[in-house]
């Protein structure tokens, strides 16, 4: 099957231009995100260099091709880069560019210097090749369960780096030249490829940068942006969840009412920067103690809420202690603050009925922190302790 080699490149051409101003139009859109500009930078490369492919019969086609080749290189070198630093792993480093960057030149030097199409072919395939294996590297270690798009486009250069590494051999093992231009289906499957995983590229950096501000968001809207623990709004989802799974499997579930002692006081003493500081050094205590499928939220200004599902009051309480002396501790440690009184913490602590809703439990474990508060503060009280569970 033949193929009109021209079109076939003005409509690579095309797809690259459109895809670097879809590019460029996501790093000007979102500029705080990191490595937005990497890729938006490698997509003009990559339009340049087939506009220099194209002018091969306006400038010299050996310097049109080695420059083209040396751009789509580059190119490959900083998405490599971009992938990285979107990922939040350490950019690459300055002698590893380097190193990079002039392996590339030095191949591109030997295909002149020996004036071979075979070794220029073979030596720009496995060179994609392997480049598109490091990004799918990134992508496929970095992707956590719900992010489909980084998935999806790992598999994308996963899927280059193994075509273009069979292109690279098969041009280095075959004793036919291939010519670029013929207009056969050896030519032609490369560009109907680079189309196709242009596009599809392009489109999974816009999904994955949509599936990051989606997630900000989300975390924004759940999260107190002080001390990011989990806000109220956030409360209710997990209550409700915890909830209709104690009902379903018959297992405990606890809540820990708890509220700062002297804050305002605190606040008074510090100022409300000094106060902010020590919210924020209380969740850190908590989170020590705490366990990962706990819930912790920011109730509302000094006072705090956990749910502590498959725990019982009796083992509750033990949890309770535990954050009060670790919140103790913190506080002890900070010797600059200098209060001229303790900075410690009352918990009230109520445990789940199969008959409650959320705020039943929630409102019998305020009143087991208030006779804390009543028992002079800097305690744990358990609600049967008061008589209102019996």
């Amino acid at each position: 099957m033949n193929f009109d080699i021209k079109t076939l490149l003005v409509a690579v051409a095309l797809a690259t231009t459109l895809s670097a101003v879809a590019r460029i139009l996501l790093w000007r859109t979102h500029p705080g995100m990191p490595g937005l500009g990497h890729w938006a930078g490698a997509s003009v490369l990559g339009t340049v260099a087939l506009l220099l492919i194209a002018m091969r019969n306006i400038v010299p086609e050996w310097l049109a091709l080695s420059l083209a080749q040396l751009l789509i290189a580059i190119g490959f070198i900083f998405t490599w880069d971009g992938f990285r630093r979107f990922v939040g792993r350490a950019p690459l480093s300055r002698p590893i560019l380097t190193v990079l960057i002039v392996f590339a030149i030095g191949l591109i030097v030997a295909s002149n210097v020996f004036q071979s199409l075979t070794l220029r072919a073979s030596s720009n395939a496995l060179w994609i090749a392997l480049l598109s294996a490091m990004v799918a590297r990134e992508l496929l270690s970095a992707a956590r369960p719900g992010e489909i798009a980084m998935r999806v486009s790992g598999w994308l250069y996963a899927t280059s780096a193994v075509l273009f590494l069979v292109r690279g051999i098969a041009v280095a093992t075959s004793d036919t030249i291939v010519d670029p231009w013929n207009p056969d289906g050896l030519a032609a499957l490369p560009l109907f490829w680079w189309l196709s995983f242009t596009m599809g590229a392009t489109l999974g950096m816009v999904l994955m940068a949509s599936e990051r501000l989606q997630k900000e968001l989300d975390h924004q809207a759940s999260r107190d942006p002080l001390t990011g623990a989990l806000n109220r709004r956030a409360l209710s989802m997990f209550a409700e969840k915890e909830l209709a799974r104690s009902r379903r499997n018959g297992q405990p579930l606890s809540v820990l009412m708890m509220d700062l002692d002297h804050f305002k006081a605190i606040n008074d003493h510090l100022g409300h920067r000094g106060g902010d500081e020590i919210l924020c050094r209380f969740v850190s205590a908590s989170h020590r103690v705490l366990r990962t499928e706990d819930v912790f939220c920011r109730f509302g200004g000094e006072e705090f809420l956990a749910l502590l599902p498959g725990i019982a009051s009796e083992q509750a309480l033990v949890v309770a202690e535990r954050i009060r002396n670790a919140y103790r501790s913190e506080m002890e440690n900070i010797s600059v603050l200098s209060l001229p009184f303790d900075a410690t913490v009352s918990i009230g602590i109520s445990q789940f009925r199969p008959e409650e809703e959320i705020d039943d439990v929630i409102r019998r474990a305020d009143t087991a922190l208030y006779q804390a508060k009543a028992n002079g503060r800097n305690r744990c009280e358990l609600m049967e302790f008061c008589g209102a569970e019996q």
